[in-house]
């Protein structure tokens, strides 16, 4: 489904349990986000290598910067949320060896302090507690290093293109826009890797409404327009057209996707019955979803909550 198809999912849901107060879309995409935000939590907890990525940082740009006498500094992309393990070339230049570190990298962005890693071929490491840097002690990993790394889910957001000239590729938005639906996050990198649609073209000529391609970069161009570039849509975009960031769970479990933001929105308001008429579909919804992501896991974990839960 599509932002605007979950939306009305969502709607026809509330109102089907005779809810009285009307969200606003931007209110409901927050919901929506943090439901998507708490599933994939759930699913890293069954298995931390479920959303498990790797790639080449020679395939990617990345290059080993000189911060002063024996210090190398390399710069991650927006887009890895968790650094899993990083493999570089030995002292020798040949070969991968084993991880030069392991660390969640957020915990570290949490950290005032310096933290040491000791790594292989006498390579050592550090991260630091603000930038999102890596630091190495040699410049013998600069050839390359395998990063194995858990993608960021961007959260979904609606955006009508704002487009300096039409192109199937380059497709620019307003952070600043009030008709986006959601927010618009303007960190470099952050939506690389989701998936957009246009899902609904209203002008220019061609027609890929209902197309979806992947995001392969994302940054500023002069703020507050950002510029998305995809795949090749198959006609230019324009501007007007309307394009939808998509949810990144799988289409199988969407619903439970409406069902955890209609409970948060409902706790929200304190709508206790409301909730109860939820719970048993709902519960069923999540048993399946969690088998899906280990089979250790047929229910939720007693330690895992969501808002609402509480107020049966």
């Amino acid at each position: 489904m599509n932002l605007g198809e979950l939306l009305d999912r969502l709607r026809f849901l509330m109102e089907t349990n005779r809810v009285q107060r009307r969200w606003t879309d931007s209110e409901l995409v927050i919901y929506l986000n943090d439901a998507q935000e708490y599933m994939r939590a759930l699913k890293i907890e069954a298995d931390p290598d479920y959303y498990l990525d790797m790639e080449m940082t020679s395939d990617i740009g990345l290059t080993l910067t000189a911060e002063g006498t024996g210090m190398y500094s390399l710069v991650l992309p927006e887009y890895m949320e968790y650094v899993r393990r990083i493999e570089a070339f030995g002292t020798s230049g040949t070969g991968f060896g084993t991880p030069v570190e392991q660390a969640k990298l957020r915990d570290h962005q949490r950290s005032s302090t310096w933290s040491y890693f000791e790594g292989v071929y006498g390579i050592q490491t550090w991260m630091y507690g603000g930038p999102r840097k890596l630091f190495f002690a040699t410049a013998d990993a600069a050839d390359n290093m395998r990063i194995w790394f858990v993608r960021r889910a961007p959260k979904m957001v609606r955006f009508t293109a704002q487009q300096p000239v039409a192109s199937p590729t380059l497709i620019h938005a307003l952070a600043t826009a009030g008709s986006l639906v959601g927010k618009l996050d303007k960190t470099d990198d952050y939506y690389v890797g989701a998936t957009m649609e246009i899902s609904t073209k209203t002008a220019g000529p061609g027609d890929p409404e209902g197309e979806t391609r992947r995001v392969t970069a994302y940054a500023r161009d002069t703020y507050p327009s950002m510029q998305f570039t995809t795949e090749a849509f198959s006609a230019n975009v324009s501007t007007g057209d309307i394009c939808d960031i998509l949810p990144s769970v799988e289409e199988m479990h969407q619903e439970l996707l409406v069902y955890l933001a209609a409970q948060r929105a409902l706790a929200k308001a304190g709508n206790r019955d409301q909730i109860d008429a939820l719970q048993v579909t709902k519960g069923e919804l999540l048993s399946q979803y969690l088998t899906t992501a280990n089979d250790r896991f047929d229910s939720t974990p007693d330690h895992v909550s969501w808002p609402g839960d509480d107020m049966r």
